[in-house]
């Protein structure tokens, strides 16, 4: 077994709450509701995952480039707040809610995350065990 394989079912077996025999098929399960697998963006949620930071998955397919440019830099900065800054320029940030309305929170701390920026940069307010349903379920805008 090689080091990304291990590394992918350590992920999905953390996010399962099961023991690791069982956690690729939990990550298998949420890349196929959103029908958007996408490797790289995997690793990245995977080591933000693993670090004990944010995580995302996203909704987004490579239509919509905002918000999966979003999706990469949240995992990869550890910060969402930081990677809105750096991807969403102010002229799009009145779309802010279709970006955030993408992204689907991994663990607690994504969570959290998201339930702010909703906060700040919509008219909208998202509660974290609302946010953790992206994770069973497809969002509904």
């Amino acid at each position: 077994m090689n080091a990304f394989t291990r590394t992918a079912e350590s992920f999905a077996s953390a996010l399962a709450g099961h023991p690791v025999r069982g956690g690729y098929e939990a990550l298998r399960q949420i890349v196929d509701l959103y029908d958007n697998d996408d490797a790289i963006a995997r690793e990245y949620a995977e080591e933000a995952f693993n670090a004990g930071r944010a995580a995302y998955w996203s909704s987004a397919t490579h239509h919509n480039a905002v918000a999966c440019e979003l999706l990469n830099a949240a995992n990869r900065v550890g910060s969402l707040e930081d990677a809105i800054r750096a991807i969403v320029p102010p002229f799009k940030r009145d779309r802010m809610q279709v970006y955030l309305d993408a992204l689907v929170p991994l663990n607690e701390a994504a969570e959290r995350e998201l339930s702010v920026a909703y906060a700040k940069y919509t008219a909208t307010w998202r509660d974290e065990p609302e946010l953790a349903m992206r994770r069973v379920r497809k969002a509904v805008a």
